[in-house]
């Protein structure tokens, strides 16, 4: 009862719940909070059974079966119930965590702002800080001269990209914002989008199209500047309400920085 099973997002798993029976009048199955899963294997999550007579009884095996588990998953309890009507009815409860050591609270990535409009570098360091300090979030962040396969690696090892918008830095090639939109979408990434008051990065013509994607795709959060910097501004009550819950203890990593081009949600 109440055990938590750690799992990877977008990988597969399979728990088994094992009871013994006394009759084929009762029946072992997962529900989903109060709604049953399907036994139709062409579902994300799903259960199938098998049984063995022995001696003892009918030991029955209700296998649920994650396809590829999504953040949604690990916001559901999971019930395998006993029905029995030659004795109490039995079950168990178990939810989904995701793995420690692995994965960050968010990972931290410049987009190129056209305008002055940008967080400059004081207020990117503020960002940062109050982020992993005050709040105590996990963060990897990057810098000048980042690899794209360092930047991918950070998507796939985070549960949140925040895209932060900044008047430096040039953006990376197309094909790496391509790179980081598909990745999102194959990780099951959350993405933040913090904008200026200024920016419109959803409708911008002159935006490279996979940097628009993300716009669209994002949550988003207004930067209003100095007004902005209070930890009792709306921006930090916005922002934390679109991040994930805090799952371990703070660290910071650090990669090598890009910026993409600018845009507005």
């Amino acid at each position: 009862m109440s055990e938590v099973f750690y799992v990877d997002l977008g990988s597969p798993k399979v728990i088994d719940c094992k009871a013994v029976m006394y009759s084929n009048y009762e029946e072992v199955f997962w529900l989903s909070g109060d709604s049953f899963v399907d036994t139709n294997t062409s579902v994300s999550v799903y259960y199938n059974y098998t049984s063995e007579y022995d001696t003892e009884g009918i030991k029955m095996t209700a296998s649920l079966v994650f396809k590829k588990v999504s953040e949604e998953d690990l916001s559901k309890n999971y019930t395998c119930k006993l029905e029995s009507d030659s004795q109490p009815s039995s079950f168990v409860t178990i939810t989904l965590a995701r793995k420690d050591g692995k994965s960050y609270d968010a990972f931290l990535m410049s987009y190129k702002s056209d305008t002055d409009a940008g967080l400059n570098e004081d207020d990117r360091n503020h960002l940062e800080s109050v982020l992993e300090e005050t709040f105590g979030y996990s963060l990897c962040l990057y810098h000048p001269e980042s690899v794209a396969e360092a930047v991918l690696d950070c998507i796939e090892q985070s549960r949140t990209l925040v895209l932060v918008p900044t008047s430096s830095d040039p953006g990376p090639e197309s094909g790496l914002l391509s790179a980081i939109h598909e990745a999102l979408v194959e990780q099951q990434t959350r993405l933040v989008f913090i904008k200026t008051e200024a920016t419109d990065v959803s409708s911008s013509d002159s935006l490279p199209e996979a940097l628009q994607l993300l716009g669209k795709a994002g949550d988003c959060v207004t930067w209003k500047g100095e007004s902005s910097r209070p930890l009792s501004s709306s921006f930090w009550k916005q922002l934390r309400y679109h991040l994930p819950a805090l799952q371990h203890a703070p660290k910071i990593t650090r990669l090598p920085q890009t910026a993409i081009e600018d845009g507005n949600c």
